[in-house]
């Protein structure tokens, strides 16, 4: 739905405001995330950054993780790389026109 950047108006499209709002539900995760999107549910896209996961898009659920701090998020990976992951995005104005 939304990828995150630097200094836009709206504070939570931001990618420093969802790394400090995140970062105390994703330490308990064992690989280090940097979330960069999020879709229209409240979940978000990261950048693995350790591990052999480092460089892929991994989905993390975070529905779970929001209602209660002891439930892990669960992490699904859609892609291989940042790079592939822009390449699978579609224009969501494109969709429903079809």
């Amino acid at each position: 739905n939304v990828l995150f950047g630097f200094g836009r108006p709206i504070e939570s499209s931001t990618l420093d405001w969802n790394l400090t709002i995140l970062s105390e539900r994703l330490q308990t995760l064992p690989v280090r995330l940097l979330p960069i999107a999020s879709d229209s549910g409240g979940s978000i896209f990261c950048l693995a950054l350790s591990d052999s996961l480092a460089g892929a898009i991994v989905f993390c659920d975070l529905q779970s993780v929001f209602a209660d701090f002891v439930n892990r998020p669960g992490l699904y990976m859609v892609s291989p790389s940042f790079n592939a992951f822009l390449s699978s995005l579609e224009d969501e104005s494109v969709l429903d026109d079809e």
